[in-house]
């Protein structure tokens, strides 16, 4: 699964940028431009976020639906233990 890169390493950049622009006579279409490049890649990390997670969420299910199967085998195994354990008593005593 692909780790998102950290926001501020993807914001810094563009908001120093856009900073910058703000103190300069520079037309406004290239401030759209950035503002419009930063929310692309923001939308795109939180998408890669969410799949993370969504991933994530079906992987624990799954363990968890496992574990379930493990321990209702094992407590069926500890109550034929126990059954077969007071049949031998039951033969034992009619010796």
């Amino acid at each position: 699964m692909a780790e998102p890169p950290s926001v501020d390493l993807v914001v810094q950049p563009i908001a120093t940028g856009l900073q910058e622009l703000a103190s300069t006579d520079t037309p406004h279409d290239l401030a759209h431009i950035l503002s419009a490049a930063l929310l692309s890649r923001l939308k795109s990390i939180n998408r890669t976020a969410n799949t993370n997670t969504k991933q994530y969420r079906q992987l624990t299910a799954d363990a968890r639906i496992a574990l379930n199967e493990s321990n209702l085998g094992l407590q069926n195994l500890m109550y034929e233990k126990r059954h077969l354990e007071r049949e031998i008593e039951k033969c034992r005593q009619f010796a």
